[in-house]
């Protein structure tokens, strides 16, 4: 797999060769190419509108030929829009003997590039429950029915909170300006992620860093639900607080500062 960007069109490549080792008969290239949404439609509207961009993107391997080629399949196929988020009610149906694993019960979008690590988690805290269910309980011992319904209901009261954290935080954690795709962070969200990183540093760590930025670095275990209620809640508190504290301080400092001079000029007349 290979992957690329172009800054001039906020556009990802993503180019995976179908050379087999055993034969080079197969010498394709499968390609997906990623723009800002309404872009790629927006190439459709005129008959060159796709040879700008594939030339920018791929500069080095697109002769007249290929770029046809490639721009014909481009206009044939349907554009995807990067794929949707999916809130469950729950993870479970205790009668039915269902569960819900990855996109199935939290589908999301990748802007946050959580959706493949949330199904995983997922998949371990089934695992997880299984095993202290099997401790607990022999499923050959009694009904299976009920050890089914209890194991769809240990597995639901263990994940769901966390899983439709990880979906609100993707819908809402990038917000309202078009980009790749989706949606990319408005003007307060991108104060609110620098005022947290300037008083994590000013603090010396104190104040944690955005609780995005830990969930990706995957350093403290942070819990999407933790995570959530910080990004959405604490940290606007937090930078908020910050705010009105240097509203209060900083004029009281420059008035002392002010005033010192002003002492200093007159004893020296």
């Amino acid at each position: 797999m290979h992957a690329w960007n172009n800054k001039e069109y906020n556009a990802i490549c993503l180019a995976y060769p179908l050379v087999t080792q055993q034969s080079d008969a197969n010498n394709s290239t499968l390609f997906a190419i990623v723009f800002p949404e309404g872009q790629l439609q927006s190439f459709r509207e005129t008959d060159d509108g796709y040879r700008a961009p594939l030339t920018a993107i791929l500069p080095d391997t697109v002769d007249e030929g290929r770029l046809s080629e490639i721009e014909e399949q481009l206009r044939e196929n349907e554009i995807a829009n990067g794929g949707l988020c999916v809130w469950s009610s729950s993870l479970g149906n205790e009668d039915g003997g269902v569960i819900l694993l990855g996109d199935s019960g939290h589908g999301m979008w990748p802007s946050l590039g959580q959706g493949c690590n949330c199904a995983l988690e997922s998949v371990a805290v089934f695992t997880r429950c299984l095993d202290e269910l099997s401790t607990e309980k022999n499923k050959g011992d009694g009904d299976g029915e009920e050890w089914t319904r209890e194991l769809v209901k240990k597995f639901n009261d263990a994940r769901f909170e966390d899983a439709t954290a990880a979906v609100d935080l993707t819908y809402g954690g990038i917000g309202a300006r078009k980009s790749r795709g989706r949606e990319n962070s408005p003007l307060s969200y991108k104060l609110q992620i620098g005022g947290m990183m300037l008083l994590h540093k000013l603090t010396f760590g104190i104040v944690p860093m955005p609780a995005l930025l830990r969930l990706m670095k995957d350093t403290d275990n942070l819990r999407y639900s933790t995570a959530r209620n910080y990004n959405f809640y604490y940290e606007k508190i937090i930078c908020l607080s910050a705010l009105a504290g240097a509203a209060v301080i900083f004029p009281k400092m420059w008035s002392l500062f002010r005033g010192s001079n002003v002492n200093v000029i007159g004893n020296e007349l």
